[in-house]
């Protein structure tokens, strides 16, 4: 096995194809800035799951359900060894990747504290003794 770095190995089988390992911890990773309402978490003590470790399950009416795991900003099938269990890259799934949303980050409000309206809204009404 030759690592390439610390988060995901590549392996050439007999079959002259490469296989993209990923660690566990990767498995159920979805990123802050993008959110897919079609991807679930199953958690690893869920009964449907036959992994043993969580991951992540795209699940679109008309589609079939199927493990995937996104890695380097785009979508992928997650596949799994037989015989280890090992988890490792599939295809790329375009379906997939076109049902992400993006999110912006928060903006902050309008206004600063340099900001003459904003002085005036957070200060009580005065009253005038005549």
């Amino acid at each position: 096995m030759v690592t390439s770095d610390s988060t995901f190995s590549i392996t050439a089988s007999s079959k002259a194809t490469l296989r993209v390992y990923l660690p566990l911890k990767d498995l159920d990773y979805q990123p802050s800035s993008s959110t897919n309402p079609h991807i679930h978490i199953v958690p690893a003590d869920d009964p449907r799951n036959k992994y043993g470790h969580p991951y992540l399950l795209f699940v679109k009416e008309g589609l079939k359900n199927f493990p995937v795991v996104r890695h380097q900003g785009r979508w992928y099938k997650l596949y799994r060894t037989k015989d280890m269990n090992a988890p490792f890259l599939g295809p790329f799934r375009p379906k997939v990747h076109a049902t992400d949303l993006l999110v912006d980050p928060i903006e902050e409000k309008a206004g600063s504290e340099d900001d003459p309206e904003t002085e005036t809204e957070d200060k009580p009404a005065q009253q005038d003794d005549l």
